[in-house]
């Protein structure tokens, strides 16, 4: 079973190579890297000099600039802003990453969570 087989109302993948799966209306940055084994979904917008590999990406997702995404599940509506780094982990529907965030392997965000770096200062 794979995404280009399109068994499911609506579905418009193409497959090419390297394993990348993409629907229509995806809008990919000319800097952005998609390596081996990536879906993205329809709707998403991937930013200037992010990197993916091994991951899925769901509908209408927003991936800034500079983003690194490896061995990832971002489900339908995640947006991840610029400069942030997520490893295999899980993003359920419409999370939120801000920047500079760094998610580690393991992670599950549940639904509309949104994830922010916290400082607090001591004087």
């Amino acid at each position: 079973m794979v995404p280009d087989s399109n068994i499911l109302k609506g579905a418009t993948y193409s497959c090419s190579r390297g394993a990348l799966c993409k629907e229509e209306n995806v809008v990919l940055s000319r800097s952005a890297l998609l390596e081996d084994q990536v879906v993205i979904g329809s709707g998403s917008h991937i930013g200037a000099n992010s990197r993916i590999a091994r991951s899925v990406i769901g509908r209408n997702c927003r991936i800034g600039n500079n983003v690194v995404i490896e061995g990832a599940f971002l489900w339908d509506g995640v947006v991840v802003k610029d400069g942030s780094f997520i490893c295999r982990s899980i993003l359920a529907n419409n999370v939120v990453v801000d920047e500079n965030v760094i998610i580690e392997k393991g992670c599950i965000l549940s639904f509309d969570v949104r994830y922010f770096i916290f400082f607090y200062l001591l004087n």
